[in-house]
């Protein structure tokens, strides 16, 4: 009886207990993406002490990461594309190997997460990994060839952001906003975004009125300061051009800056903190109307001052505006008015707004809408329209990122975003470390709903190091997603968008949300299939 057994899985598996699905053996990829694969092993005695050795002569573009357990514990209960309906355990938190190497469990299949990047050299490449006890001694050994071929993806067209929460930030490394430490923390998850395909990032010239409860408040993350003598306000936006000069460093293209109003209407005003007569006030908040003539002569100094600052860091044009998210019939009158000031004091600027009510965008309430992709059907004629996932985003095989949705329904979502012809893509939980409405601060690595909110896996895609983002397989399998829609459009400029459309129908995929092939072999054959086309073209 062996001590121990490896094999090698593709990025799509869900390695949990015994149910490890079809082994993966080979792979190709082109020359400047990432590629990742994982390497399962599994011990039949008690727990034994090992590391993993790895040989390749592309050994030095490879990383190789611990997949560690995270509690998923509220689940999905659509029917059917779902791992598991009861709450459990998943693989999800890829962490660097510590200096006790790998503890491998008795009978508990886990895994190594192993990523290629960095541009190998083009050509078909061995990886031999071994798996070795304190002792030096052999346990177990697997392979992967990696066929890497001469073809690259061309740069991303789809404007891509996930929410930022800046006040998370400062809690978990207990430093303030935006000072020289937390900045370096903050390149780091930047960086980390940046990485996975992420080029747009939420300004929070002051703090964003996101996800906090009636009449309470988050901690003020302001990147604008603010002072107040008489009726004259005067702002200093040095904080700001740091802040850009760090996003630009780190590959950010395009930039939303924060909320003018409250969520779900525009009923109040967000948290705004400004010095009036030597004193740092709260001047707005929840309670301050969103229609007061305090803020609208706020706004008329704010935003004409804003616009010249973003002039001049040469944004202006890469910034988009919102005014309150995700406003219903309900609150057509206070969003109007709301929208209106934008308007006056910003008539140029470019908006968007997420939304799931198509009545918003007939009526022009809406510029560019960032539409629900359970709701996407109502907009399908709708030109230069965003999408959005979030927690509703669960029943008829719809994409999300969800701990208990089979990866391949997460990665999915980048051919879908190609097929509907979506401009954008947006998601407000990059790094939500509190609970519902920030009612209170939470440990993303003991609870991952929000406190029973949202469904694990929602509110967050990374996770907080030592001195920086921990990523997640869900983050991994995302950024894979979006190659596949950078594949698509390299593949475009070659043959066609027709042709390539014609393609997707023969597939078994359809112009909407919920109608795609269902398996991960299908899709690493699939994308191997647009790989070899781009390298021979």
């Amino acid at each position: 009886m062996k001590i121990c057994t490896m094999r090698t899985f593709g990025a799509l598996d869900v390695i949990k207990g015994t149910k490890t699905g079809k082994q993966t053996k080979s792979g190709t990829m082109l020359k400047n993406e990432r590629y990742s694969f994982q390497v399962a092993y599994k011990t039949a005695y008690t727990t034994i002490l090992c590391s993993l050795e790895l040989e390749s002569d592309i050994s030095s573009y490879v990383t190789l990461r611990e997949e560690r357990l995270a509690p998923c514990s509220m689940t999905v209960t659509d029917k059917g594309y779902v791992l598991s309906h009861e709450p459990t355990m998943y693989p999800d938190i890829l962490a660097p190997y510590e200096n006790i190497g790998i503890t491998c469990r008795k009978e508990l299949w886990q895994a190594t997460w192993v990523t290629v990047t960095g541009n190998p050299p083009v050509g078909v490449h061995k990886l031999k990994f071994r798996l070795k006890n304190r002792d030096g001694k052999v346990l177990a050994e697997t392979s992967f060839t990696l066929e890497v071929l001469n073809g690259e993806l061309e740069e991303s067209d789809l404007i891509y952001t996930n929410w930022f929460h800046y006040d998370g930030i400062s809690r978990i490394y207990n430093e303030a906003p935006f000072t020289d430490k937390y900045n370096e923390i903050l390149e780091k998850y930047v960086s980390a975004a940046v990485v996975h395909g992420m080029n747009m990032l939420y300004m929070p010239v002051f703090t964003p009125p996101l996800d906090t409860q009636i009449g309470g408040e988050r901690l003020t993350v302001q990147l604008v300061g603010m002072k107040k003598e008489g009726s004259r306000y005067s702002f200093d936006f040095s904080k700001l051009e740091k802040f850009v000069a760090l996003a630009h460093k780190c590959g950010i293209k395009y930039f939303e800056v924060a909320h003018l109003f409250t969520q779900w209407g525009a009923k109040c005003t967000p948290k705004i903190v400004v010095e009036t007569d030597g004193e740092e006030k709260k001047l707005f908040g929840w309670h301050v109307a969103s229609d007061s003539p305090e803020y609208d002569e706020f706004l008329s100094q704010f935003l004409p001052a804003l616009k010249e600052c973003l002039q001049k860091l040469g944004i202006y044009e890469k910034c988009y505006f919102h005014v309150s998210d995700e406003p219903s019939e309900y609150v057509l009158e206070s969003y109007a008015k709301a929208r209106a000031l934008l308007e006056k004091y910003l008539p140029d600027c470019k908006s968007i707004e997420a939304l799931s009510h198509y009545e918003f965008y007939r009526l022009g309430y809406v510029k560019t809408p960032v539409v629900s992709t359970k709701s996407f059907s109502a907009f399908a004629n709708v030109k230069g329209v965003w999408a959005y996932t979030c927690c509703t985003e669960k029943q008829n095989n719809l994409a999300n990122r969800f701990m208990c949705f089979p990866p391949q329904r997460n990665r999915i979502l980048g051919i879908q975003l190609y097929l509907n012809e979506c401009v954008g893509y947006l998601h407000w939980g990059y790094n939500f470390y509190n609970s519902y409405e920030s009612r209170m601060a939470i440990d993303p690595f003991e609870i991952t709903d929000a406190c029973g909110a949202f469904e694990s896996g929602d509110s967050f895609i990374v996770y907080p190091g030592k001195d920086g983002p921990l990523d997640s397989a869900r983050h991994e399998v995302f950024s894979d997603g979006m190659q596949d829609y950078r594949a698509l459009k390299t593949l475009e400029k070659r043959i066609g968008r027709k042709e390539v459309e014609k393609m997707l129908y023969a597939e078994g995929f359809e112009k909407n949300f919920t109608t795609y092939p269902m398996s991960a072999s299908w899709h690493l054959a699939f994308r191997e299939k647009l790989n070899r086309m781009i390298a021979e073209k």
